[in-house]
């Protein structure tokens, strides 16, 4: 959860199609309200949350599989953001990649399509923790790679469904890479919804 907070501060979006709709304040199924839970934790209880789905990738030449798997889809009207962030843990280690949409009021939605991370945008990006501390991310300041393909975002289920893979540099090494992700998919991930 600590990781999926990092995520929220990502920016950017390339996109290919939209699911936005939209809906008035009073219209929004609130589960978070900066951050307090409302009516319940927000966690597999039907109201979205996480806990549920698949996060697994080729990590550093390894099959990575996780263990457990959370979401957040954050709806920011204070500063305009629209972003969604995905969770694998597997024992200490987590791996949240993060995507940014384009902010619209109201809507309940960001766009399918792919969001890529490298030294010239942060629209798609990866942040690596273990036992707390960051220990990666992708893009680094000039090197690594982000690239997240959202397949799959529904609103009304709290399902996101999408691929990704990335090469990240390390924090004690930040002009090289530590991290290499590939064949990475993330399916039927229940997230919770965050409004601000």
């Amino acid at each position: 959860m600590k990781i999926s907070i990092a995520i929220i501060l990502a920016t950017g979006l390339l996109f290919t199609a939209c699911e936005s709709e939209e809906i008035t304040p009073e219209e929004y199924e609130i589960i978070y309200i900066d951050g307090v839970p409302v009516d319940g934790d927000g966690f597999g209880d039907g109201d979205g949350g996480g806990g549920s789905g698949t996060v697994s990738c080729i990590l550093n030449g390894e099959e990575w599989n996780a263990t457990s798997c959370t979401g957040t889809y954050l709806i920011d009207n204070e500063i305009e953001r629209n972003e969604l962030s995905v969770t694998g843990t597997l024992g200490d280690f987590m791996m949240s990649l993060g995507m940014k949409g384009i902010y619209v009021y109201g809507a309940t939605g960001i766009d399918l399509g792919t969001y890529e991370g490298n030294s010239d945008s942060d629209k798609g990006f990866v942040i690596l923790s273990e036992s707390g501390p960051i220990v990666g991310s992708a893009p680094g300041i000039d090197i690594g790679h982000a690239l997240i393909t959202l397949t799959e975002f529904d609103y009304s289920t709290k399902l996101c469904s999408g691929t990704f893979e990335f090469s990240a540099v390390t924090t004690e090494a930040p002009d090289e890479i530590g991290f290499a992700a590939t064949d990475g998919v993330f399916e039927d991930v229940l997230f919770s919804v965050v409004i601000i």
